[in-house]
């Protein structure tokens, strides 16, 4: 499965990195690319996945806001 997911906040090529690595240590995360201009997350995923996680990681690493 294929999610796409906004988070804003990001400015920067390390908040893309740092998203990304909190990402993929979630389990039933397969792979994720942020555009960080943009905000664009997508994440690609097994299905059933509690995308709820993702939100708070990423929320809890720093100054981001997540939309689901």
């Amino acid at each position: 499965m294929k999610t796409i997911i906004t988070v804003k906040g990001t400015h920067c090529p390390s908040c893309k990195v740092l998203i990304e690595d909190i990402c993929t240590e979630i389990a039933g995360v397969k792979s994720c690319t942020l555009e960080f201009k943009s905000g664009k997350l997508v994440v690609e995923h097994e299905p059933g996945l509690d995308l709820k996680r993702i939100k708070k990681e990423i929320e809890k690493a720093g100054e981001y806001r997540v939309t689901v």
